[in-house]
């Protein structure tokens, strides 16, 4: 008796493995729909990369790479976690923007860029570090 249950089990288990469970259950149809995630949004910042210089007076390019419908953003500038300035607020997303370094920035390392989704400010990114010097 013990070795014919040892048996069913086996067999039912080379059949879910081989058929899966719509077939041991009888669903055997496909689903009508497959769901799958698309244009979710993202925002990827390309430029400025870790450790770049940029010097006060001259003009920097802002680059990032957006995914699914990102229409307008906001580009903020930041110290460390101190907010400096907003560069472009509800400006129309190109992936890319020129700043003017102002002559008037303090000099430092711990610059960061912020682009983010004006519509939806869970959507954005932070730059790696940057310097501007005099």
């Amino acid at each position: 008796m013990k070795f014919i249950i040892i048996k069913i089990i086996i067999l039912m288990s080379l059949t879910f493995l081989v058929n899966g469970c719509r077939q041991i259950f009888g669903d055997r149809e496909q689903p009508d729909t497959i769901t799958e995630i698309t244009d979710v949004n993202s925002i990827n910042i390309i430029q400025p990369v870790y450790a770049s210089e940029f010097f006060k007076g001259e003009k920097m390019n802002i680059e990032w790479i957006s995914s699914g419908y990102i229409s307008k953003v906001d580009i903020l500038l930041f110290k460390k976690d101190n907010f400096i300035t907003v560069l472009a607020n509800n400006t129309r997303n190109e992936n890319s923007f020129t700043w003017n370094i102002p002559n008037n920035l303090n000099s430092s390392v711990h610059y960061l860029i912020h682009v983010i989704n004006h519509n939806n400010s869970d959507e954005f990114d932070i730059s790696e570090r940057f310097i501007i010097s005099d």
